[in-house]
């Protein structure tokens, strides 16, 4: 995911609006680094991520530089390409960040060219229509969107392999 999300960063001309599980510090570690890295600020959407985030930066899981972190009104000042969103919504859930940007309803996100959204989780059963109704409205409001089943590399699973769980 790392690689990938280096190629992203490296070669998007606008915003960058990237989701995954609020759960996975690891992903948004690696995401807030490769931005750090390619000198975009990072702003948080969605109450699940920002307590996410704040209870891994406490307990020290998440380390993130000085001066990376901005809030989403200061991120719509900077030019769009300084700029990575980490936003909820991976799941297509009506009420996410992601969700209501798709459908244009959120209060303060616009989406649109070059704006690339970046989806770095796979649809959990059941979740399917949700998540294709999202990347719909997203690709009607002309943003490219990137998730797994268009390009390889945006997600792995966070769970244990056999192997790995018969060694635990």
């Amino acid at each position: 995911v790392g690689q990938a999300f280096e190629q992203i960063f490296a070669a998007a001309p606008g915003r960058i609006i990237l989701t995954t599980f609020a759960s996975n510090v690891a992903r948004w570690r690696q995401a807030i680094d490769v931005a750090a890295r390619h000198g975009r600020k990072v702003a948080i959407a969605g109450r699940s991520l920002e307590d996410s985030i704040e209870v891994a930066t406490e307990l020290g899981y998440l380390e993130i530089l000085p001066g990376v972190l901005v809030s989403l009104e200061e991120a719509r000042r900077l030019e769009p390409w300084k700029v990575v969103l980490l936003v909820t919504g991976s799941q297509g859930e009506p009420t996410s960040v992601l969700a209501r940007i798709a459908a244009d309803d959120h209060p303060q996100i616009r989406v649109g060219p070059p704006d690339i959204v970046v989806i770095a989780a796979n649809p959990v059963p059941g979740n399917e229509e949700t998540v294709a109704h999202t990347i719909d409205n997203l690709f009607r409001r002309g943003a490219r969107v990137i998730y797994g089943a268009l390009s390889e590399g945006v997600h792995v699973s966070g769970h244990a392999s056999r192997e790995e769980l018969r060694e635990v």
